[in-house]
């Protein structure tokens, strides 16, 4: 195979599968075939891509240079149960899954994982970091290599360090997302709208890229505010779940500012 023109299948046509895709149709690669099991996300994508759109694994072909599995982690061994590729190179996109997890369909396995929050109606963000690893070195190169074309914030990580990545994506998206959600809902009940947080989210945000999270700190849980707390937790009493998420929060920071008073 060159590792210029690589041919590329994509097997998985949701949001991961979608941005990646069309990103590398976009910089040249030849998109050989789309896999989805709902035809009309598979056909949707496929034309995006000028490719070749199928719903059953036993219709892939076996003539691409690179596979991209881009499904949940769940459905990976459905997959290797039923997917031969023999000598071509295979790599998943998790933030967790075992960079070997596909050796049963190849030994030249791999991962490649884009650490970004993509949504598939939306546009590709424009910065992203790429995580790739592979215990075959030939393997590793060409994930490198098809990684810096979307990127130039490629990272070489082992499977371990890709976990500890994952996991703090998932405190600085997953989570904060979720507590957007429920302050979304406290806020309706009270008849005040979201956009009202948009300033406070806009500064939040700022201080994040600009300095270091510990010093941006700020808060009742901050200032060991005791009394403003429990009047928060008194005003939680009749939303047991979200008081929860509150209390364990504010215990955390509050344990955080001891640990650095210390230090």
């Amino acid at each position: 195979m060159t590792q210029d023109r690589l041919k590329i299948t994509i097997i998985g046509a949701g949001n991961v599968g979608t941005h990646l895709a069309m990103k590398l149709h976009a910089v040249g690669y030849p998109i050989e075939q789309v896999f989805s099991r709902k035809r009309a996300k598979a056909k949707a994508l496929a034309d995006k891509c000028e490719s070749e759109a199928i719903t059953e694994l036993k219709s892939i072909r076996p003539d691409a240079d690179l596979y991209l599995i881009a499904i949940p982690d769940d459905a990976l061994p459905d997959i290797t149960s039923v997917l031969q590729l023999q000598d071509k190179v295979a790599a998943h996109t998790s933030g967790a899954a075992s960079s070997s997890i596909l050796e049963p369909v190849t030994p030249f396995c791999g991962v490649m994982y884009p650490m970004q929050s993509f949504t598939r109606t939306a546009e590709t963000p424009a910065d992203f970091a790429v995580v790739v690893h592979s215990e075959v070195e030939i393997v590793s190169k060409i994930l490198g290599k098809v990684a810096r074309s979307l990127t130039d914030n490629v990272l070489h990580l082992d499977d371990k360090q890709r976990l500890v990545l994952h996991v703090a994506a998932v405190l600085v998206n997953n989570f904060p997302n979720h507590l957007y959600v429920l302050a979304d809902k406290l806020l309706a009940s009270a008849n005040v709208s979201f956009d009202v947080m948009f300033p406070l989210l806009k500064e939040t945000t700022r201080k994040a890229l600009s300095e270091p999270p510990i010093t941006a700190q700020t808060g009742p849980a901050k200032r060991s505010d005791f009394k403003t707390i429990q009047a928060h937790l008194d005003l939680l009493n009749d939303q047991p779940s979200l008081k929860d998420i509150y209390l364990a929060i504010t215990e955390s920071i509050i344990e955080s500012e001891k640990n650095r008073a210390a230090q």
